[in-house]
């Protein structure tokens, strides 16, 4: 019995043990076949010169649920863990090699490069091993549950060079052929009086990507030198003359002498052309790089400048300030007077102009004056010499014939006016007028004027705040009647370039013929073929001709046509900038 029931003890405890052992679970790992027919034990090799060891180490990547195929997942979970291992390998090489660089790229930079590595079949990888290969399971009783992570331990050799010369751009230098003809010489000329040299170094283009060859931006790229050079040539003509220039007028100058290039560059030549092709990350791009001079004719740019209007030779005119005090129901002041004349006159000093200053002909103005005028000049009074010396400076208005006077001395005029000095609302005005007026072909021409104002709080007796408000006006009316009259003058050889191509109508007066040889005269000037015959006034002898050229020209021609007539005209009179002539004026 005692037996019996020890036999059923065992029994139950076996039974219960394998009810236990079904109700329990263990885990456990089980080893998988991916790219090798069985596990590797081979030890990780060593970094060396040209390559870099990457290694990992039980590196886990979770398996899909989603795909149901078992193996399916596995084998996607695997690939999924080689690509973040690869891209790994490739950034801790790079970042080696980027920190050993003279010029290292920057975070940024390098990542965008390493992505870019990682995503094109290119031969970076010279091996990659796995050496563990395993996927973790759960098992039960009597079965194994599905894995959840693929399991791998291995390494990269990713070759330095391959990755190097992808990520840090390399240049390849092509050297082309020139002839000599083109060539003549690797030294660079000097420039002289005449002569400007522009050189240029290891200047470089990029060749478009969709270019069949580099000519066509070598030709463009010396397209650009060449007027570049002209652009220096003409800085330099400039800085030399030291004389306004206008900014749009001189752009399209320059743009013109650039088409002409040919009246201006008298030789050039490359020196040096290479094409870099440059291998980036991105592929391979090509550049032109050349070297030479161009020398171009200064003087040939310098008249090509100051005919088109960019530069005005403003120095050859003589310029002459003079100046009245209009200040109703006030004395002429000294000081401001002579503030006024003085910035006005070093306002055009600066623009270049050539300044003729007050003492440098006072001595011949004082000899064209009548004894008693001379003793205010030089009188102990100093507010009477002032008087008497700003008088005398007023030339015009000073002699019977001023005009005639003055352009002995000066070829531009310019008048300042000192109109009204009042207080306002508390605040000190100051009026002024300037003006400027051309001698050129024997008469006085009006070029340009302006009216400037200008106020200061007012302060009885500041006569400080006063002299820096008069300074202040005069400065700023200089300054605009200056770009005006530079203007004006510009204009006068285009206007009279037009006067020369144009045709215009001439009146021409005969008051000394008698009816009979007026109608002779008529028909033999009708048959003139240097103008074109417009009309006749018989009753007031007058002829009308229209003509291209100046009127002196056409009195001329009117003289030698009939010089081998019976007619008897007389001489003619006539002045410059208008259309009439009058023969033998009574």
């Amino acid at each position: 019995m005692n037996s019996i029931t020890a036999q059923l003890s065992k029994s139950i405890v076996l039974i219960m043990s394998l009810i236990l052992m079904a109700g329990c679970q263990a885990n456990k790992t089980t080893a998988i076949q991916l790219n090798e027919a069985t596990l590797l034990d081979k030890p990780f090799p060593q970094q060396n010169e040209k390559q870099f060891i990457y290694n990992f180490e039980d590196h886990k990547t979770a398996v899909s649920e989603d795909i149901e195929d078992e193996n399916e997942a596995v084998k996607k979970a695997a690939q999924k863990a080689v690509a973040e291992l690869k891209i790994k390998a490739l950034r801790q090489t790079a970042n080696e090699i980027n920190s050993i660089l003279v010029s290292p790229l920057s975070g940024k930079e390098l990542d965008l490069r390493i992505k870019k590595a990682a995503s094109i079949n290119a031969d970076f990888v010279d091996e990659f091993k796995l050496l563990e290969q395993e996927t973790d399971s759960t098992q039960m009783l009597f079965t194994t549950t599905r894995p959840k992570n693929v399991i791998l331990t291995g390494y990269f050799k990713i070759n330095r060079a391959a990755l190097k010369s992808f990520i840090v751009d390399t240049v390849k230098t092509v050297t082309t052929s020139v002839s000599e003809k083109d060539v003549l010489s690797v030294s660079v000329p000097t420039s002289t009086k005449n002569t400007f040299i522009a050189s240029f170094n290891n200047v470089t283009k990029r060749v478009p990507d969709d270019a069949v060859n580099h000519e066509a931006t070598r030709t463009k790229l010396v397209n650009e030198l060449k007027l570049k050079a002209i652009n220096e040539a003409a800085d330099e003509v400039n800085h030399a003359l030291s004389q306004p220039m206008d900014f749009d007028e001189f752009n399209r100058a320059i743009t013109k002498a650039n088409k002409n290039f040919s009246d201006y560059i008298s030789e050039w030549k490359l020196t040096n052309q290479v094409v870099d092709q440059k291998n980036t990350y991105l592929g391979t791009t090509e550049s032109v790089r050349l070297s030479g001079w161009f020398a171009v004719d200064k003087t040939k740019l310098r008249r090509a400048l100051v005919d088109g209007r960019a530069i005005t030779t403003v120095a050859k005119y003589r310029t002459y300030v003079e100046a009245f005090w209009n200040v109703e129901d006030k004395d002429v002041n000294p000081e401001v007077m002579s503030v006024v004349i003085g910035n006005i006159e070093d306002q055009f000093s600066q623009s270049g102009y050539e300044v003729v200053e007050f003492e440098r002909i006072k001595g011949d103005l004082v000899e064209l004056l009548n004894k008693e005028e001379v003793s205010g000049i030089y009188s102990s009074n100093e507010l009477e010499r002032f008087n008497a010396n700003l008088e005398l400076r007023n030339i015009d208005s000073k002699f019977e014939n001023g005009k005639r006077v003055l352009a002995e001395y000066a070829d531009l005029l310019i008048g300042v006016t000192i109109n009204s000095m009042e207080v306002s609302n508390r605040m000190m005005k100051v009026r002024l007028t300037v003006d400027a007026t051309l001698f050129e072909n024997g008469e006085w021409m009006k070029l340009a004027s302006t009216d400037h104002t200008g106020s200061i709080p007012y302060v009885r007796g500041d006569t400080e705040g006063l002299i820096a408000i008069a300074k202040r006006v005069a400065l700023s009316a200089a300054a605009d009647l200056e770009k005006k009259a530079r203007k004006q003058i510009s204009l006068r050889k285009t206007k009279e370039s037009i006067k020369l191509d144009e045709e215009r109508e001439f009146t021409l007066v005969f008051n000394t013929l008698d009816s009979s040889s007026f109608s002779a005269l008529r028909k033999t000037v009708k048959s003139g073929s240097d103008w074109a015959y417009k009309g006749a006034d018989p009753k007031n002898k007058i002829i009308r001709l229209g003509y291209r050229g100046q009127i002196d020209g056409l009195s001329d021609a009117i003289e030698d046509f009939l010089s081998g007539s019976s007619l008897k005209l007389g001489d003619p009179e006539f002045s410059i900038g208008r259309n009439r002539i009058i023969f033998g004026k009574e």
